[in-house]
């Protein structure tokens, strides 16, 4: 999988929470399969059932923001992603934990003729995949 996470500023769902006052930035999170990555995912697709979590940890280690990353649509396709409330700038670690996609429900066909060569387990194993994004620098913008 290639995981792609960035900042905009906070934007309107369509489940009528158009509240963007008081929030830092949106945290999107962009999922997509990697070539031959044995799942029956086509090279560049979109994850689904994905559940990512996310903690913004501070130098001093405490965890100054955290959240759920929802799937959602926007113009440019389906990604995950969150409102943010950061009160301070500074550098901080982005702590990503990534779901086994089995635990929302999604598994892989295992039968030899129609299932692909692996299944959730080999990217996953018996946890789920943890991902830190060591000094990512927040700004606020006015």
């Amino acid at each position: 999988m290639n995981v792609s996470l960035f900042t905009l500023k906070p934007v309107a769902f369509s489940n009528g929470n158009s509240k963007v006052k008081g929030y830092a930035f949106y945290l999107q999170c962009d999922v997509t399969a990697n070539e031959g990555n044995g799942l029956g995912f086509s090279a560049g697709e979109w994850v689904p059932n994905l559940k990512i979590e996310f903690e913004l940890i501070g130098e001093d280690g405490k965890v100054a923001a955290n959240g759920e990353l929802m799937p959602m649509n926007a113009l440019d396709g389906p990604c995950y992603g969150s409102n943010v409330k950061l009160k301070d700038a500074g550098d901080y670690a982005v702590h990503l934990v990534v779901r086994n996609p089995e635990t929302s429900g999604h598994f892989i066909i295992t039968d030899e003729k129609v299932g692909p060569e692996k299944t959730f387990a080999d990217w996953f194993g018996a946890g789920n995949l943890e991902i830190r994004y060591e000094g990512w620098t927040y700004a606020p913008t006015k």
